[in-house]
This record gives C-alpha cells, structure tokens and sequence, in this order.
C-alpha cells in the first residue's frame, strides 16, 4: 500500500511540473505548510486574533469574528436575546458587522477581555 502511495505522489509531482495541479498534490503542499509552520491553529482561534486586531483598531467585526472573539456561536448572535444585547451596524446594509465598542462592552461584561 505504501508503494501504491509513493506512486501516487511521484505521478501528481510531474503532473504539478507540466502545470497540472490535483487535489491530492494540493493536499499535500498545504499539509506540509502546516507541518513547516509549528502548531496549527484552529479557525476559531484565527478568527478570535483577527477580530482582536480588529478590535484594538476600532474597526467593525463579521458576525464569525464577534461570535469567535466572545466565545460563543454564530447562530446565538443572531437570537433576539442578542440582538439587545449587540446591536448590528446601521452602514453595511445586509452585511453583518458589529461596532468594536459594543463588541468589547460585551467582552468585558462577560469577562472574556483579551
């Protein structure tokens, strides 16, 4: 089975050279990016540092960002309970963004500040 693997691997390399990219080429480029580049982070944890960079600059957060940086699912940002609590910005339209004041006010309540 290894050898099959080896193969494999062998013949997506020279496909990679004429220009021909498969997803198990892809597959193993970023696995090995992944191994290069320490300890993988989880999403979760890339977006709760994106939102607080974010929220250091004063800049509105998406509703993953927010959700990632509090803790808590996207899907309970949405409930009514929330919808008090962290009011969406007025200027994006259907885009959901929060402003970083009410974000951090409510960070700081539930004591999750960064």
């Amino acid at each position: 089975m290894k050898e099959f693997h080896e193969a494999r691997a062998k013949a997506e390399d020279e496909l990679a050279k004429s220009g021909i990219i498969t997803p198990g080429y892809r597959l193993r480029q970023l696995e090995a990016k992944l191994t290069n580049s320490g300890a993988p982070q989880s999403a979760q944890a890339d977006l709760a540092e994106r939102a607080a960079a974010k929220l250091k600059r004063d800049q509105p957060v998406s509703r993953a960002e927010a959700a990632a940086y509090l803790g808590v699912s996207t899907r309970s940002l949405g409930r009514p309970s929330w919808e008090k609590k962290l009011p969406r910005c007025p200027s994006f339209g259907s885009v959901v963004r929060y402003a970083a004041r009410d974000v951090l006010r409510i960070a700081s309540a539930m004591g999750k500040e960064r």
